[in-house]
């Protein structure tokens, strides 16, 4: 890929966003990762809102919480509640 980026003077982001156009529209294209993002976030938010230690049995603590509250802002996260995501705007809705 790097060859090819080379070769064409396009990113990877690039290309791999020329690729995408051949199957689907501009606005097509950017809605479904706008959904897949969301849906990603969704699935990251509640590791981001609890503590203790991982489910792994080797009593290694959770970290991911107290990494992302150092270094970005919570707000524009979702929690998924009874199956449905929900945006909040803190740690401590997400641990709800």
């Amino acid at each position: 890929m790097l060859a090819m980026a080379g070769d064409s003077g396009l990113s990877i982001g690039q290309m791999k966003r020329a690729d995408e156009l051949v199957s689907w529209d501009g606005d097509s294209l950017l809605s479904g990762l706008d959904r897949r993002w969301q849906a990603m976030q969704c699935f990251i938010a509640p590791g981001l809102g609890t503590g203790g230690e991982l489910p792994d049995g080797l009593g290694r603590p959770r970290r991911a919480a107290g990494l992302y509250r150092r270094r970005r802002p919570m707000a524009g996260l979702c929690a998924v509640r009874g199956g449905t995501p929900q945006q909040v705007e803190s740690a401590a809705e997400i641990a709800l």
